[in-house]
């Protein structure tokens, strides 16, 4: 799904934003909430790690032409 929607998205589209929903559990931890804190930490680092792909993307197209 992320692909199909990064596709559509250009160098022009610099004001879009993907917005994920977190918690401070995703920081900090919970002993009661393990299965919470380690999926709200993935989504929390997909995000960043997706983020600094579209980036390098980006500048390699911007750079090509």
């Amino acid at each position: 799904m992320t692909q199909n929607v990064f596709e559509t998205v250009t160098l022009n589209d610099a004001k879009r934003a993907i917005v994920n929903t977190s918690s401070t559990t995703s920081i900090v931890g919970n002993p009661m909430m393990v299965t919470y804190a380690s999926t709200k930490g993935a989504i929390n680092v997909f995000t960043k790690s997706l983020a600094e792909s579209h980036r390098r993307s980006c500048s390699e197209q911007s750079d090509a032409g």
